[in-house]
C-alpha cells in the first residue's frame, strides 16, 4: 500500500513538474513570438525611417531648388528693371530728337518742361509697379517661410513623437533582454537542480539496487533458515512473509523502472532546454546587434536633424500620418496583448492555486495514513516488546537450568574420579605397608588383617561405582537430549525474534522511505510556490514593461489593474493556508522523528538481545565442548599414582637403639611411631575414600582408632 501510495505521489509530482515545465514552454514560445513580433515591427520602424529620410532629403532638395530660383528671378527683376529705365530714357531721348531736330533750344525746353510732369508721372507709375513687386515679392516669400516653418515644425513634432516610439522601444527591448536574462538564469537554475535531481536520483537508483542486493542475500539467507524449521507449524506464516517480501520485491522493481523512466525523461527534457536556451540566446544576440544598429541609426539622424533644423521646412507628406497611424494601431495591439497576457495570468494563477490546494488535501490524507500506520506499528513494537520479554525470561530460566545442571554433572564427576583414584592409592598403599612392615619387622598383623578386609571390599566398590558412572551416563545423555531439545526451542525463539526484528527493520525502511517523500513533496512544494512568486513576479515586470511606453498615451489606453490586486489577494490568503500547512507538516515531521527514535531505541534493543543470544550461545557451545571432553576422560582409564613417604627425624632416631634408654621406653616410642604412621595411612585411605560424607569419615576413622587401642592394650 505504501509502495503504491509512493508511486502515486511520484506521479503526482511528475504531473505537476510536466505541467509547470510545459508552462514555461507555453511563456517561452509566448515570449519568442513577442520578439518575433518585435523585430517585425523593428524592420517596419526601420523601413519607414528609411522612407521618412529619403523625403526629408527630397523635401530639402526641393526647398534648396525654390531658393535658388527665388534668387534668380529676384536677379532677373533687377536686371529687368535697369534695363527698362535705361530703355525708356534712351526711347524719350531718341525720340525728342527724331520730332525736333531744328527748333530752338527754347521750345525744346518748354517741351520737356510740359512733358516733365508725365515723365514723373510715368517714374512714379514705375516705383508704384516696383513696390507692389516687392510686396508681392515679400508675400510670396513670407507664405513660402512660412508654409516651411508649419512644415518643419510638424516635422519636429513628427520627429520627438518618433523619438518617444523609439525611446519606448528601446526600454521594451532592454526590459526583453532582461526578460531574456531571467529566463537565461532561470534556466540555469533549472538545469543545475534538474541535473542535482538527476544526481540524486541515480544515487537513490544505486541506494535501491544495493538494497536489493542486501534484500535478496537476507532473504536468501532466511530461507535458509526457514528451510530448517517445523513444517507443520509454521507454514502458513512462511507463505504470508514470503508473500509479502514478493510484493515489496515487485513494488521495489516498480519503483526502479519508474526512477529510470523519470531519469530518462528529465535527461531529454533538459537537452530540449539547453536546445531551447541556444536558440534563445541566439535570437537574442540577433536583437542584441539590431538594437545596438538602430541605435547607431538614431543617433546619426539625431545629428543630421539638429544640423538641419535651422532652415526653413517643407509641408509633411501623407506617408508619416500613415506611419504614425500604424505605430498607434500597433500600440493598440500590444495594449490588446497585455490585456489578454493579464487575463491568461490570473486564470493559470487560480488553476496552479486550486492544483496546489488539491496537492496539499493529498499531502493531508497521507499525513493522517501516516499517523495511522505509525500507530499501527507502535503496537506492533508494544507486541514485539511483549514477546521479547518473554523470551528473556525463558532464556533465564533455560541459563539457570543449564548451569544447575552443569555444576551437578561437575560435582558428580569430581566425586566419581575423587573416589577411583582414592581406591587405587589405598590399594597401592595397602601394598607398600605390607612390605614395609615386613621389612621393619615391627608387629603389623592387625593392620595387614584390616588392608586384606578393605581390599576384599574394592571390587564390590568398584562394581558399584561402575554402575553409578553408568547410571550418571544415561542421566548425561538424558540431560543432553533435554538440552538439545531447549537449544531447538531457543533457535525457534531465536528465528522468531529475528523475524520480528526485520518485520521492525522493514516497517522501519518504510517509515523513513514515507518521511524521505513527505520531506521531498514538502521541498518540491516550497520550490513550486517559490517558482510561482518568481513567475508572477516577472509578469509584473512584464506588465509594467509594457505600460512604460503607453504613459505619455491618454487614460484611455491604459489597461485597468483589477486583476493583479485579485491575484495579490490570492497570493496572501494562500499564503496563510501554507503557512498552516507548514505548521501541520512540521508537527507531523517531530512526531514521525519521535516514532523514528523510538524504533532505532527497539533496533538498539534487539541488537543487545543479539549480541547476548550469541554469548549464550557461545557459552553453550563451550558447555557441550566440555561435556564431550569429561565423556572422553570418563572412559578412559586414570594412571596409577605412587606415593613415597620419607621418615621424620624423629623415626629415624627412633630406629636407632641407645644403650642409655630404658626397655619399655624404647617400646613406647616404637609404639607410638607405628600408631602415627598407621594413623596417617588410615587417614589418607578415608579421606580419599569419604570426602563428601564428613561425618560418616570421622566416626570411622574413631571406630578404627578404638579398635586399635583395644587391640594395642590386649
Amino acid at each position: 500500500m505504501l509502495a503504491a501510495q509512493l508511486i502515486k505521489y511520484r506521479e503526482d509530482l511528475n504531473q505537476v513538474l510536466s505541467l509547470k515545465d510545459s508552462q514555461l514552454k507555453e511563456l517561452l514560445t509566448q515570449k519568442l513570438e513577442l520578439i518575433k513580433n518585435l523585430e517585425q515591427e523593428k524592420h517596419e520602424l526601420q523601413k519607414n525611417l528609411k522612407e521618412t529620410r529619403l523625403s526629408v532629403q527630397v523635401q530639402e532638395e526641393i526647398i534648396e531648388s525654390v531658393r535658388l530660383e527665388n534668387t534668380k528671378l529676384t536677379s532677373k527683376a533687377n536686371d529687368l528693371e535697369i534695363v527698362v529705365a535705361s530703355i525708356n530714357k534712351e526711347r524719350l531721348a531718341s525720340e525728342s530728337q527724331q520730332k525736333f531736330p531744328g527748333q530752338d533750344k527754347e521750345k525744346f525746353d518748354q517741351k520737356q518742361l510740359a512733358a516733365s510732369p508725365q515723365l514723373e508721372k510715368m517714374e512714379q507709375r514705375l516705383q508704384e509697379f516696383q513696390q507692389m513687386v516687392g510686396k508681392n515679392k515679400n508675400d510670396a516669400e513670407k507664405e513660402v517661410i512660412e508654409s516651411s516653418q508649419k512644415g518643419l515644425w510638424d516635422v519636429h513634432f513628427q520627429n520627438k513623437e518618433l523619438r518617444s516610439q523609439l525611446e519606448s522601444f528601446r526600454k521594451a527591448l532592454t526590459a526583453l533582454q532582461d526578460d531574456r536574462e531571467r529566463l537565461i538564469e532561470d534556466f540555469r537554475v533549472l538545469q543545475s537542480k534538474y541535473s542535482s535531481e538527476l544526481k540524486a536520483e541515480k544515487r537513490r537508483a544505486d541506494k535501491l539496487e544495493t538494497e536489493i542486493s542486501n534484500f535478496k542475500s537476507n532473504f536468501l539467507n532466511m530461507l535458509q533458515q526457514n528451510f530448517l524449521w517445523n513444517q507443520s507449524s509454521q507454514e502458513a506464516k512462511n507463505k504470508k512473509t514470503l508473500d509479502q517480501l514478493a510484493e515489496e520485491l515487485e513494488n521495489l522493481c516498480k519503483l526502479l523502472t519508474s526512477r529510470n523512466l523519470e531519469i530518462s525523461q528529465l535527461s531529454s527534457e533538459c537537452e530540449n532546454y539547453s536546445q531551447q536556451l541556444d536558440a534563445f540566446s541566439k535570437a537574442m544576440s540577433s536583437l542584441q546587434g539590431d538594437r545596438e544598429r538602430l541605435l547607431q541609426e538614431l543617433r546619426k539622424l539625431q545629428v543630421a536633424h539638429e544640423a538641419k533644423q535651422g532652415p526653413s521646412s517643407v509641408s509633411t507628406p501623407s506617408d508619416n500620418t500613415s506611419e504614425i497611424s500604424s505605430l498607434k494601431h500597433n500600440l493598440e495591439d500590444l495594449q490588446v496583448d497585455r490585456d489578454r497576457l493579464v487575463k491568461e495570468g490570473a486564470i493559470v494563477a487560480t488553476a496552479e492555486i486550486s492544483k496546489l490546494k488539491a496537492k496539499i488535501d493529498d499531502l493531508e490524507r497521507d499525513l493522517q495514513q501516516t499517523k495511522s500506520f505509525q500507530e499501527e506499528a507502535e503496537k506492533e513494537k508494544i507486541s514485539y516488546q511483549n514477546e521479547l520479554i518473554g523470551l528473556r525470561m525463558e532464556k533465564n530460566l533455560l541459563l539457570a537450568e543449564y548451569q544447575a545442571l552443569q555444576s551437578q554433572f561437575q560435582a558428580s564427576l569430581k566425586e566419581k574420579e575423587q573416589q577411583i583414584t582414592e581406591l587405587q592409592r589405598m590399594h597401592h598403599e595397602v601394598v607398600s605397608q605390607g612390605t614395609i612392615a615386613a621389612v621393619a619387622g615391627y608387629p603389623m598383623k592387625g593392620l595387614e588383617t584390616v588392608a586384606l578386609l578393605g581390599s576384599t571390599d574394592v571390587p564390590e566398590q568398584m562394581s558399584h561405582l561402575l554402575n553409578e558412572r553408568n547410571r550418571l551416563q544415561n542421566e548425561l545423555q538424558r540431560c543432553l537430549q533435554e538440552m538439545h531439545q531447549r537449544e531447538l526451542r531457543f533457535q525457534q525463539m531465536n528465528s522468531k525474534a529475528m523475524q520480528s526484528v526485520e518485520e521492525n527493520a522493514v516497517l522501519s525502511a518504510q517509515l523513513k522511505t514515507v518521511s524521505q517523500t513527505l520531506r521531498d513533496n514538502q521541498l518540491r512544494y516550497t520550490d513550486l510556490q517559490n517558482r510561482y512568486l518568481q513567475l508572477e513576479r516577472e509578469y509584473q515586470t512584464q506588465i509594467a514593461s509594457v505600460q512604460g511606453p503607453a504613459q505619455g498615451e491618454p487614460q484611455t489606453q491604459v489597461p485597468p489593474g483589477a486583476p493583479q490586486e485579485k491575484a495579490a489577494v490570492i497570493v496572501e490568503i494562500d499564503n496563510m493556508e501554507l503557512s498552516e500547512l507548514r505548521k501541520r507538516l512540521a508537527e507531523m515531521e517531530t512526531q514521525h522523528d519521535s516514532a523514528q527514535q523510538t524504533v532505532s531505541q527497539l533496533t538498539e534493543m534487539l541488537s543487545n538481545e543479539k549480541t547476548r543470544r550469541q554469548a549464550a550461545e557461545e557459552a553453550l557451545g563451550l558447555s557441550e565442548d566440555q561435556f564431550k571432553r569429561l565423556e572422553v576422560t570418563a572412559y578412559r582409564s586414570t594412571p596409577r599414582e605412587y606415593a613415597v613417604q620419607m621418615e621424620s627425624d624423629e623415626e629415624r632416631e627412633a630406629l636407632i637403639i641407645n644403650s642409655n634408654e630404658h626397655i619399655i621406653v624404647r617400646k613406647v616410642k616404637g609404639g607410638t611411631l607405628s600408631f602415627r604412621r598407621w594413623i596417617r595411612g588410615r587417614s589418607l585411605y578415608c579421606s580419599k575414600l569419604l570426602t563428601s560424607r564428613a561425618k560418616s569419615r570421622y566416626l570411622f576413622l574413631s571406630y578404627l582408632v578404638i579398635l586399635h587401642l583395644l587391640v594395642f592394650c590386649a
